[in-house]
């Protein structure tokens, strides 16, 4: 039921890496993950960087978006521009501007990145991998639950682009570099969504 089903579908066919960048607000953060992308891709030509930043329907916002993965010389597509169809092989960022379908393509990641202060559940719910900034607020309802995940080992913690990248080609290049004991995750998720 996917609003991108034929998309999301034809990816996982593919078989191609995927980065799923969720909850991106700050100009600063989406450029370290460029960084660390960026460094990736030149070893990784089939790669793919879905880049979901907060605020989409800020046009300014997705025009200085626009303007930095340009100066990246990235191949990229903003979502918004194109139908559900198979993303082209030769586009290495989409940027997801749209409302309501990160979770969809959690579900397809090979590996998430949340944003400081959001929902780190969504993509751990799925069994993928997680990496996270530094800097985490403790006043946001979302502190808890990113302190015990890191505490429990549950995420990813890196605070520089080099750090970024180097964990996630760890985790691209060896599926056994995810050594997060998933049973410690479980219940550590039942234990933050109130079950018992």
């Amino acid at each position: 039921n996917a609003r991108s089903g034929h998309m999301l579908s034809e990816l996982l066919k593919s078989g191609r890496p995927v980065i799923v960048a969720g909850c991106v607000t700050e100009y600063a953060h989406q450029v370290q993950i460029l960084d660390a992308f960026r460094s990736i891709w030149l070893s990784h030509k089939n790669a793919l960087l879905v880049l979901a930043p907060r605020h989409p329907e800020v046009s300014e916002r997705m025009a200085k978006l626009k303007q930095i993965l340009e100066e990246y010389a990235l191949p990229f597509c903003f979502r918004t521009c194109i139908d559900d169809v198979s993303i082209a092989d030769n586009v290495a960022c989409l940027v997801l501007d749209t409302i309501g379908e990160l979770c969809d393509f959690y579900a397809a990641a090979t590996v998430a990145h949340v944003g400081v202060d959001h929902n780190i559940l969504e993509p751990l719910g799925f069994g993928k991998p997680v990496t996270v900034p530094t800097g985490w607020d403790e006043t946001y309802p979302s502190y808890p639950v990113y302190r015990l995940l890191h505490e429990q080992g549950g995420i990813i913690e890196a605070s520089t682009p080099e750090e970024l990248a180097a964990n996630w080609l760890r985790l691209l290049d060896s599926a056994e570099a995810y050594t997060v004991a998933q049973g410690d995750v479980a219940n550590v998720l039942k234990t933050v969504r109130g079950s018992t």
